[in-house]
């Protein structure tokens, strides 16, 4: 019997699926293709999808920000963010820690200065990068992004001063800094000892007591 069918399936001769609206032939909840050369041009085109080669995966090393972030976890922070400076040197870019879904640990990272994403979303979700190094997203196909991210790896510590310098808010919780100090080192008192940092400016001089001979 020729029918339509309503549901996808598979083909009982050649194994190939059929997709819903496609006129087949059924008899006792058995479809197949209607003439042998669909079930020939079915199984070509599996074949061609199968030999065509997939883009390697884009792997960055991403553990140091990871490790930071983590870090902070450890100390009691439910969900710490690091905010440093975008490509441009003027963005503001946000890095975080998932803890759930596929792959628990990723660092995310997302705008966060009110631009539009591709989507007309704000503060657009720029990419994610796995425990393993493998990268997720928009990112994957962001040169620049993902030079400058390497970079920030290299020290996070200071991309949060250099934010800091700019911004004038904390490169951790966001608020503003009130201090030279704290504009200085990149974060207030309380959040250095959240990230287990040090909270002492280089310009800040130290008293030495010299005790007479």
């Amino acid at each position: 019997m020729t029918i339509v069918a309503r549901y996808s399936g598979r083909c009982a001769v050649c194994g190939s699926s059929i997709a819903a609206g496609t006129t087949v032939d059924w008899d006792r909840q058995v479809v197949r293709h209607l003439v042998a050369a669909e079930c020939d041009a079915a199984l070509a085109a599996a074949a061609t999808v199968a030999l065509t080669p997939t883009a390697p995966a884009v792997v960055l090393a991403l553990k140091p920000i990871a490790d930071f972030l983590s870090a902070a976890r450890q100390r009691g922070l439910k969900f710490p963010k690091l905010r440093v400076l975008a490509p441009d040197a003027v963005s503001e870019l946000r890095l975080s820690l998932t803890r759930s879904g596929q792959a628990p640990g990723s660092v995310t990272v997302s705008y966060q200065d009110g631009r539009c994403d591709a989507r007309g979303q704000r503060d657009g979700w720029v990419g994610s990068v796995r425990p393993d190094g493998e990268v997720r997203g928009p990112l994957s196909r962001d040169l620049a992004m993902q030079a400058h991210l390497l970079l920030v790896a290299t020290d996070p510590a200071k991309a949060a001063r250099s934010y800091a310098a700019l911004m004038s808010r904390c490169s951790f919780c966001g608020l503003p800094l009130t201090d030279e100090g704290s504009v200085e080192v990149g974060y207030g008192p309380v959040c250095a000892a959240n990230w287990g940092l040090p909270h002492t400016p280089q310009g800040t001089r130290q008293l030495s007591v010299v005790v007479a001979a």
